[in-house]
């Protein structure tokens, strides 16, 4: 449990690194990345921040989910700074199920080291 936590802090932290440089980045990719790089990184991270709460991953998902798309929403409706772009909708979403995909793969890790501890 105590390493998994530090694993979540790691990738929140990754996530939070990634949002903050990549409008720096300057290698391959380098438009793309300072385009769309925080888009990725930040919700990749506040998925993270919400698993900190002692809910499914699903319901972390949806919550990570609803929360890029009312951002996006606010930008289209003019109630938040920003300009809609369906891109950025796209790659938020993706940094959400990315995000789920390695916290799925962390939890099926804990489970198979569970199940040889017990045989």
């Amino acid at each position: 449990m105590k390493n998994q936590k530090l694993i979540h802090l790691v990738l929140i932290l990754l996530g939070l690194a990634g949002a903050i440089f990549s409008q720096y980045y300057s290698g391959f990719g380098a438009e793309i990345m300072q385009n769309y790089g925080a888009n990725f990184f930040f919700p990749f991270a506040i998925y993270f921040i919400i698993r900190k709460f002692p809910l499914q991953i699903y319901t972390v998902t949806l919550i990570a989910i609803g929360g890029v798309c009312l951002q996006e929403l606010a930008q289209l409706w003019g109630l938040y700074s920003g300009i809609f772009d369906y891109k950025d909708l796209i790659v938020d979403l993706a940094g959400v199920f990315v995000a789920l995909a390695i916290d799925r793969r962390l939890i099926s890790q804990k489970a198979k080291k569970g199940h040889s501890v017990h045989e």
